[in-house]
């Protein structure tokens, strides 16, 4: 798992949100590759790429519901690299 900070002025606030909602994953800088890559064009934006590098699906979030499933998504994945079900 990866979030990608596109918003430099946000740097100071990705470590701490990652932090304080649980997530364990990594948080890199982007320089507007990764942006462009998936065409991203606006920010926040979501998006879940398999291990191939496709786009799995774009979730938006904004309440509990698709946070939710957003977590069934990202479980979906984990457990079809590790093979598992």
């Amino acid at each position: 798992m990866l979030a990608i900070n596109t918003q430099p002025d946000q740097d100071s606030m990705v470590e701490p949100f990652l932090k304080s909602s649980g997530y364990t994953f990594t948080a890199v800088k982007d320089g507007d590759k990764i942006q462009k890559a998936y065409k991203v064009a606006v920010n926040p934006a979501n998006v879940l790429i398999d291990t191939e590098g496709r786009i799995v699906a774009r979730p938006v979030l904004g309440n509990a519901e698709q946070e939710r499933w957003l977590g069934v998504w990202i479980d979906l994945l984990l457990r079809a690299k590790s093979g598992t079900s």
